[in-house]
């Protein structure tokens, strides 16, 4: 992580907006949560910021800086532990806007990093609540969403697989 380019790139932007580009939720055909309300499931997680692209919005008279990212939880059985044997899995297409401050032009390795490294911070309360809203509405409960954990070495993004167990019932 180059802190001196996402420092360039934090004061030229300013958030405008995080907006959800795609959902897609499902859960096993044969699985029943009001069935089987003591089921155990490992939950893997993963989340990535994607690219950045810089449009010109003439309407607006701004340029636009929009970060793509993805992200995904999988609800598998505890006797498997196996992220590819899952019961649910929820897959989140997220887009944060951010305006460009006149005369402010960061290099793109500065935005690169602004992208990796802090755009994440701005779709993770996003991202917590959708997780919490879907667990809910499937019957599963809350789906804790790991803390987003910043640190100074060079592996200091969110987790890509972050396993935490999760005990189901039935609502």
């Amino acid at each position: 992580m180059n802190r001196e380019l996402i420092n360039e790139a934090t004061k030229a932007l300013i958030p405008l907006s995080v907006k959800l580009r795609s959902l897609d939720v499902s859960m096993e055909e044969e699985f029943d949560p009001d069935l089987n309300p003591e089921t155990v499931f490992e939950t893997f997680f993963r989340f990535k910021a994607l690219k950045h692209k810089v449009f010109e919005a003439e309407e607006a008279g701004k340029n636009l800086v929009k970060v793509y990212a993805t992200s995904g939880v999988r609800l598998a059985r505890e006797e498997t532990k196996d992220p590819a044997d899952f019961v649910v899995e929820i897959k989140a297409d997220f887009v944060v806007t951010y305006a460009l401050l006149d005369g402010e032009t960061p290099c793109s390795e500065a935005l690169s990093e602004f992208a990796k490294h802090n755009s994440p911070l701005h779709i993770w309360p996003y991202w917590r609540e959708l997780l919490n809203n879907m667990g809910d509405r499937f019957g599963f409960g809350q789906i804790i969403l790991p803390m987003y954990r910043v640190r100074d070495d060079k592996k200091a993004e969110p987790p890509e697989k972050a396993v935490k167990k999760k005990k189901i019932k039935a609502t």
